[in-house]
């Protein structure tokens, strides 16, 4: 059992989804995160609002939207990087670029309750006073943003003492039991969870394949 930033968490949901209008837009994503919900263990779902290219009103509808199709079964929706949106949202937390603002700032603006994970790609960040509730490691398995691949392996050299660690890049289904082996606590996704077809091999590798809402 690990105590964060004032809240008991016995673990982590296993599965973070990562917007992208690239990927998936409008009512086809929505239509995804709804049937994602729906399949997901209740509270094993964590949606990274991401989409910073929107703008502000339709971003802040897109959040909202979210928070519909997610509440029922206790999933969370996090906001990347905008504190406001998230505060004035009603959403669960925020999600922090790596040079963002400082996981304490955004812990005292947005509470002991609320979800706080931040990117890293180079270095483990000062996790001391307990701000962070996961950080997010990229890129894990496949290149991206012009950043070469850490591999795995890299999971372990990166494990925070008192938050969860998440393995993002390039991790599929094929992937997952093998960063959930080598110390994530958890995965977060794009394509793997937004492409063309629905994901029900991800959930599966997971282990959090709701079965009695399976059809």
């Amino acid at each position: 059992m690990v105590a964060l930033a004032g809240a008991t968490r016995v673990r982590w949901p296993k599965l973070m989804v990562i917007s992208s209008s690239e990927r998936r837009s409008g009512q086809a994503f929505l239509d995804r995160i709804a049937w994602l919900a729906a399949r997901v263990r209740q509270g094993e779902l964590i949606v990274q609002l991401r989409d910073r290219e929107l703008p502000v009103r339709e971003r802040a509808a897109l959040g909202r939207a979210l928070l519909q199709r997610t509440r029922e079964r206790h999933h969370r929706v996090i906001i990347n990087d905008r504190l406001d949106l998230a505060l004035a949202l009603g959403a669960d937390g925020a999600h922090l670029p790596e040079a963002g603002v400082s996981p304490r700032d955004a812990r005292s603006l947005l509470g002991v309750g609320a979800w706080i994970s931040r990117a890293v790609h180079s270095r483990v960040p000062e996790l001391s006073d307990g701000a962070l509730d996961a950080v997010v490691l990229s890129p894990v398995v496949a290149p991206r943003k012009g950043r070469q691949a850490l591999g795995v392996a890299a999971l372990r050299g990166f494990r925070p003492v008192s938050a969860g660690l998440y393995a993002l890049g390039g991790v599929g289904a094929p992937e997952s039991e093998a960063c959930l082996r080598g110390g994530a606590d958890g995965i977060a996704v794009i394509s793997a969870a937004l492409g063309s077809d629905e994901p029900i091999e991800l959930l599966t590798a997971l282990g959090v394949l709701d079965d009695s809402n399976r059809r």
